[in-house]
């Protein structure tokens, strides 16, 4: 495989949607999210279609009223290249979070999988496959 001019962008541009993602932070959520960006969220609860950054945070935003991401277990980043469909430069990001209840009383795991269409320098597309919440024996 060739490697592409894009690759430092493109890498530092997932993992700033990472961090900004755990961290809440709104800021960075708004740099990486194009303004018109798809949302699609598959979770326990079931499928969420979200427009932008701002209604991806205010998912966010009700999410830390009751767990907060304590640390990260793992990240993974991989870049791939762009589909048929020309969604744009693909990204799997892979992000294995430990939480604690809004209380401090509880702990738990979450696994996420962020797929992401990366074109014009910022994300067009946010798929992600979301566990819930896995509460820790104890």
């Amino acid at each position: 495989m060739t490697i592409n001019g894009n690759d430092t962008k493109d890498l530092e541009l997932a993992h700033t949607f990472a961090r900004a993602y755990r961290e809440l932070d709104e800021g960075a959520m708004k740099t990486t999210l194009a303004s018109t960006a798809r949302v699609r969220l598959l979770m326990p609860r079931g499928f969420f279609e979200h427009a932008g950054p701002d209604e991806l945070l205010g998912v966010l935003r009700d999410f830390a009223t009751k767990w907060t991401f304590d640390s990260v277990d793992s990240v993974e980043v991989e870049l791939l290249t762009q589909n048929m469909m020309q969604t744009g430069r693909l990204a799997c990001i892979d992000q294995r979070l430990r939480l604690r209840s809004a209380n401090g009383e509880r702990s738990a795991t979450m696994v996420l999988k962020h797929l992401v269409a990366i074109k014009d320098g910022q994300i067009a597309l946010v798929d992600e496959l979301c566990t819930g919440v896995m509460p820790l024996p104890g």
